[in-house]
């Protein structure tokens, strides 16, 4: 049977959402793809503040996301399954930029009920949505192709966002270099574990464009963090330098309305 498309979804699968997110731009694009499809959902930045929104009100669903601060997505899921068991009255699904085998088997050993990929798709979150109430895990891996900006990924989020993609466009790059020049002062500090954090949140919101060549840079400084084998900034100053041609696209994007396949 072919699901229900836009608001009708809300309708046929009612759920109350709270969406974990504590990257600003990644918060705009889910939130404006729930709202499409007629859901309004909480917003939480980090574990802590999950675990509050938890005990103010019932939920159907949290969409979690897995790196935060203060308190990560796995964490808060641990933290879950401690003070509600494993009958809990709503589910868990992890997004994350994250891709590999054991990125899955860590969240399922948390507590989380499935995983979908950064950066969403309409069709993904319409299936997760439909599922939810479901067991079973939800497990739908998402490519991220192209170069600079991959055209069909924008195609796919004109389709999704409409006149807002403008609105997410200008969030990122307003965001992203403040999040760059965090970055590059957490490496001056020797602060590894905030280099990897913010690495990681840099390739989700790269990702969200299909900017492969700079989600792959990310993802690089991320790993090498992660493995305390960052040695120099050069990594850091390529990650710039790769923003720097994304904007270059993102703005031709804003001046005509459509991607430039040249670029």
């Amino acid at each position: 049977m072919t699901e229900p498309a836009g608001p009708e979804i809300a309708a046929a699968h009612p759920l109350r959402i709270l969406l974990a997110e504590d990257n600003a731009v990644n918060q705009k694009v889910a939130l404006r793809m729930l709202q499409r499809l007629g859901y309004w959902a909480d917003v939480a930045a980090n574990g802590l503040e999950v675990l509050a929104a938890l005990e103010r009100q019932p939920y159907d669903l949290v969409l979690m996301d897995i790196q935060m601060p203060e308190m990560d997505g796995l964490e808060a899921t641990l933290q879950i399954q401690n003070r509600w068991g494993k009958h809990r009255p709503f589910r868990i699904v992890a997004a994350t930029a994250f891709v590999f085998q054991a990125d899955l088997d860590r969240c399922l050993a948390a507590g989380m009920d499935g995983l979908i990929t950064k950066p969403i798709r309409m069709e993904t979150l319409m299936d997760v949505l439909s599922r939810v109430s479901n067991p079973g895990v939800v497990s739908i891996p998402s490519s991220v192709p192209g170069n600079l900006v991959n055209t069909t990924r924008m195609e796919d989020l004109s389709a999704s966002l409409g006149e807002e993609l403008r609105d997410v466009i200008e969030s990122f790059l307003e965001d992203t270099p403040l999040l760059i020049m965090d970055l590059k002062t957490a490496f001056e500090r020797e602060d590894l574990a905030e280099v990897e954090r913010i690495a990681h949140s840099l390739k989700s919101s790269s990702g969200i464009f299909g900017a492969k060549e700079m989600m792959d840079l990310c993802r690089g400084v991320e790993l090498a963090a992660r493995g305390s084998t960052i040695k120099d900034s050069k990594p850091l100053d390529e990650i710039d330098l790769a923003f720097e041609g994304v904007k270059a696209v993102l703005n031709l994007y804003m001046a005509d309305g459509t991607p430039n396949d040249r670029l």
